[in-house]
């Protein structure tokens, strides 16, 4: 697993054409919502590609192909063809990389039973 996101990570970072300061960890957890959108929990924040931050809340969430072109649109306006085949590569990396967290957190001190099914889902996912 860690192999594969090492190679999916080098591919991408070859076609990254933006850089800019990444979360790396979007997920409603770490977004409050007031009077606008409030990002939490920087633990994880570096230089990036921001397609990044967009495929973790499509994937974390389960974005079906409707939802992440309303996503991509409204970042891109309108998102191209080529955006879009990097956000499904960025989502499979973002899979590889909750796999290895979470058997890391398995390993450490045990899963929680939403951890055991998301772990499960992004293992599934991935075959």
């Amino acid at each position: 697993m860690a192999d594969k996101a090492q190679q999916l990570f080098r591919e991408l970072n070859e076609v990254s054409k933006t850089q800019c300061l990444c979360h790396n960890d979007l997920n409603s957890a770490n977004i409050i919502e007031g009077q606008g959108l409030t990002l939490i929990d920087w633990e994880y924040a570096a230089i990036g590609d921001p397609l990044f931050d967009l495929a973790t809340i499509a994937e974390h969430h389960q974005y079906d192909a409707s939802l992440t072109k309303v996503l991509l649109d409204a970042y891109f306006n309108p998102a191209s063809d080529e955006v879009t085949d990097r956000l499904k590569k960025y989502r499979v990396l973002y899979r590889c990389l909750l796999v290895l967290w979470l058997e890391a957190v398995k390993k450490l001190c045990g899963l929680d039973a939403q951890q055991t099914n998301q772990l499960q889902q992004a293992r599934a996912a991935l075959c």
